[in-house]
């Protein structure tokens, strides 16, 4: 488990760049940080199947959040996943690097009470 880069985690997403994260986001990258070596930032042998089981989300949502992370910059899949099994993803440092250019975030409609919600 890496708290280096759960604590960069942390900052990015409540004053850095990646403030745009969803919480569903932000959970699947912690995940994330907790396999990922400090060395190399790199966590391996994780399916997004495991990930929906050790967070109890469902493996669509966490397979979205996957690909999300990596359009936002903030992971890059290491394993092509056609290839099906396990992959790889380094997480990018977070510290002050903005988000890929293109990447934007989560759009959202107004709730009842006037918040921006995700579709």
């Amino acid at each position: 488990m890496s708290g280096q880069i759960i604590g960069e985690i942390r900052e990015a997403v409540t004053a850095g760049p990646y403030q745009h994260l969803t919480t569903v986001e932000r959970f699947v990258l912690v995940v994330l940080a907790e396999n990922a070596r400090d060395n190399d930032r790199t966590s391996r042998n994780l399916t997004a199947r495991q990930i929906g089981e050790s967070t109890g989300l469902a493996i669509g949502t966490a397979r979205n959040a996957l690909t999300r992370l990596a359009r936002s910059g903030a992971i890059e899949p290491l394993l092509d996943p056609s290839l099906g099994g396990l992959q790889e993803y380094r997480i990018a440092d977070l510290k002050g690097h903005p988000p890929v250019r293109g990447s934007t975030p989560t759009k959202g409609h107004p709730s009842r009470r006037g918040r921006v919600t995700p579709q």
